[in-house]
């Protein structure tokens, strides 16, 4: 189980979306390039209070809905939309 953002992008499932820092609400996040020219959330330790939202809208977590629920949720009242899930 992942404890903050920083976990996910330390197993290299991170894409570097920079969604986690937007919505931090202390601030805590800041994203960076790392030494390959990628994007990577950073964390300030003394700003996390573990509350837990990085993990809510992170595409990567456990914690967050997958893109077939956020494409279900968000188009399938839509007429003439198609899903195919591959």
């Amino acid at each position: 189980m992942f404890k903050t953002v920083v976990d996910i992008a330390n197993e290299n499932y991170c894409s570097g979306c920079g969604v986690c820092a937007g919505m931090c609400p202390f601030n805590a996040l800041s994203i960076e390039f790392n030494q390959y020219g990628e994007y990577i959330p950073v964390l300030n330790d003394a700003l996390c209070t573990d509350c837990g939202v990085c993990l809510k809208v992170c595409p990567f977590s456990n914690n967050s809905k997958n893109e077939n629920e956020l494409g279900d949720s968000l188009f399938s009242k839509i007429g003439n939309i198609k899903h195919d899930q591959f």
